[in-house]
Formats: structure tokens, C-alpha cells, sequence
């Protein structure tokens, strides 16, 4: 797996029950967390890098970045209606993933997070593909998120199952 040519970041569609945080989760101090990176809360409480799969992953996005060394920083706290739209890993197109199934994150530090196609532990259930939810016809083909094509995004939410789970510090 790899997520060389995943271009962007995570990016938060639909706000649902999400709420903003700011200066209240102080990091880990181990992971370097970059504006925009999906994060989680450890069970000592700090952020950390989002992890690839289980419960306590993912819960939320950083708001703005950090040195690796323990600061507070902002993040906005997904619910379990915020919908996310991610890039599918290099070999992974969004046609390759089924609606309603849970898949793994390839999470690389200094590195844009994608979409596997392993569903053992998945943490983000697809509820959508972009292709599908583009209003309006691309004539320029500048917006192509054709179903079909590798490294393109699908729409994602987290369950009360990550949300609520916490995993251990990194180290």
C-alpha cells in the first residue's frame, strides 16, 4: 500500500454533528501533526496521527500544525453524521470499494492519508462515491472524479464505534 500519488488532504464535506475545538487537546509530542491531518485523541488524552484501523483511529482533523513537541492545537471533532471525503490509495479506485463497508486508512506521517481497500478493522464507512455526488457536468475535466479511476475520492463518516474508542499513545 502506499499513498504516493494521493495529492490531497482529507477534506470535510458536510459538517453534521461536528464541532470545532480549539487549543484544548494538547500532542502527543511523538507525531508531527500538519493542518489538516486526520488525528485522534490517545488514552492519555493528547493527539496523535490518526492510526490505519480499529476503534479509537480516527476523531477529527487538525485545525492548524505543530513541531512534534507538546502543544495545544485546534481540531475540528468529527460526529457521526460529518461526512469526509478522501482519496482512494494508489492501486484503489472508488468503484473498488462497496457502499456501506468499513475500510482501513493508509496514514504515512508528513504524507496526505488515503483510502484502502481492506476491510479487516476498517474505521471509515463509504457512503458515497464523488462521481456520484458532482452536481453539475465537468466539461473541462479538470474536477474528474470518474468512479473508475485509481487515486480518486469517495465520501466517508466515522461510527460511534471509532468515535467513542480510544487507543494507546504512540511511542
Amino acid at each position: 500500500m502506499a499513498v504516493a500519488s494521493v495529492t490531497m488532504q482529507p477534506q470535510i464535506v458536510f459538517w453534521g454533528n461536528a464541532t470545532e475545538v480549539r487549543d484544548v487537546y494538547t500532542t502527543g509530542g511523538v507525531d508531527t501533526i500538519a493542518a489538516g491531518d486526520l488525528v485522534r485523541i490517545n488514552d492519555a488524552g493528547a493527539l496523535d496521527l490518526a492510526e490505519a484501523a480499529s476503534a479509537g483511529a480516527v476523531h477529527g482533523i487538525a485545525l492548524e500544525g505543530d513541531a512534534g513537541s507538546a502543544t495545544q492545537i485546534g481540531i475540528v471533532k468529527f460526529g457521526t453524521e460529518t461526512l469526509v471525503k478522501i482519496q482512494c490509495i494508489d492501486t484503489v479506485a472508488p468503484e473498488d470499494l462497496d457502499l456501506g463497508e468499513e475500510y482501513t486508512l493508509e496514514v504515512t506521517a508528513g504524507s496526505n492519508a488515503g483510502i484502502t481497500s481492506t476491510t479487516t478493522n476498517g474505521v471509515a464507512l463509504v457512503v458515497q462515491e464523488s462521481a456520484t455526488g458532482q452536481p453539475w457536468e465537468d466539461a473541462t475535466g479538470t474536477y474528474d472524479e470518474t468512479a473508475s479511476t485509481n487515486n480518486n475520492s469517495v465520501i466517508v463518516r466515522f461510527t460511534a464505534a471509532t468515535l467513542d474508542a480510544v487507543a494507546a499513545a504512540a511511542s
